[in-house]
């Protein structure tokens, strides 16, 4: 009885551990029209906000699968209400010299989830590129992005549905706020002055309490405009000499937009500006998690039947092996794919212990 106990005590706390932050992983087969597809999505949350990342690829070449609703997503959980905010579903691509969106046409190499001590961040590696997502604890109404491609970009886009996914209807407005200049982007494309770092995106006449903020490094661009068609997209055109792009996407929440924009742009833009020019895009690792993780896996083993565990302890060896290399190193993606081994050798062997008593 005692046992039984022990395992279910040591189970409960996985849950509860990875509730913050904590990433979700799918990854099965299925058919479609003959074909054998590997559907693989991950389901990420930093505590408060979160992102989602959903491929489908042919098994017979590996190409991105991308025919219907649903095979793909690259979304934001982040200020969302009435299934709108930063979108949820694709809230960012950018594209190639080709033009083709790498993220929309590249099965994702890796996707990680790392924790520091005031935070966390996503990684995600494709071919040639590399998106990095961090948000602060103390910080918890801003996201910060990072975004490196090994050849040039001809565009970067981001997507949002400010207030919500509902606001088609006459009279209502999609707009955009950047320094002193007010632009309503509804079924038109208009070309944005790069004239600040920052920039707010609101309604009129529709959910008028909610927006979103976007903060960049204006003199990495050419170019950047708006266009409205229910969401709204904002692409970025950079230099040709640059590879390396930081953002900061916020937003805004029952909050009159007048009160809001303004006190963002005169107060809150300056202080996330100065955060985006030093923030520590590498920060070093949490490993207390992996710690009292190690320490709990332990005490499970000790409780099998001698002889039950030889496999798994073989197991636990290669993955504190695989852990103190990556630390010692500094690779922060590579201590999180050992602590997430570690998490799923602990749930396999606790499912062991309890078997025995059903």
């Amino acid at each position: 009885m005692k046992k039984t106990c022990l395992y279910l005590g040591l189970l409960a706390v996985l849950p509860l551990a990875g509730m913050e932050p904590m990433m979700k992983t799918v990854d099965k087969e299925l058919k479609r029209d003959s074909r054998v597809l590997r559907e693989k999505q991950w389901n990420i949350s930093f505590g408060s906000s979160g992102m989602v990342l959903r491929n489908l690829v042919d098994l017979d070449g590996g190409r991105l699968i991308r025919q219907k609703w649903g095979d793909y997503f690259f979304g934001l959980s982040h200020g969302s209400v009435n299934n709108g905010s930063w979108c949820g579903w694709n809230f960012f691509s950018c594209a190639g010299t080709d033009g083709k969106s790498i993220p929309e046409n590249s099965p994702v190499r890796k996707v990680t989830l790392v924790k520091f001590s005031d935070g966390s961040a996503a990684d995600f590696l494709w071919d040639g590129l590399s998106i990095r997502m961090i948000q602060f604890s103390g910080v918890k109404d801003w996201v910060f992005m990072r975004v490196k491609s090994a050849a040039p970009l001809k565009s970067v886009i981001f997507r949002a549905w400010p207030g919500g996914a509902h606001w088609e209807a006459p009279g209502r407005e999609r707009r955009l706020k950047i320094a002193d200049k007010d632009f309503d982007l509804t079924r038109k494309q208009v070309d944005i002055p790069l004239e600040r770092n920052g920039l707010a995106l609101y309604n009129r006449n529709y959910s008028e309490e909610y927006g979103n903020y976007l903060v960049f490094e204006a003199d990495k661009y050419d170019k950047l405009t708006g266009y409205s068609d229910n969401s709204v997209s904002l692409t970025f055109f950079p230099k040709k000499d640059q590879g390396e792009f930081h953002f900061a996407l916020g937003y805004f929440f029952k909050e009159p937009p007048a009160d809001a924009i303004s006190r963002f742009l005169v107060e809150r833009l300056p202080n996330i500006e100065k955060m985006l020019r030093t923030i520590d895009w590498n920060p070093a690792v949490d490993v207390s998690s992996f710690e009292s993780g190690l320490q709990q896996t332990r005490l499970l083993l000790s409780k099998l039947d001698p002889g039950a565990g030889t496999a798994f302890s073989s197991e636990l060896e290669l993955i504190e092996k695989a852990f103190r290399k990556a630390r010692s190193e500094n690779d922060a993606s590579g201590c999180a794919e050992a602590q997430e081994n570690l998490r799923k050798l602990r749930v396999r062997i606790g499912e062991q212990g309890l078997a025995r008593f059903r």
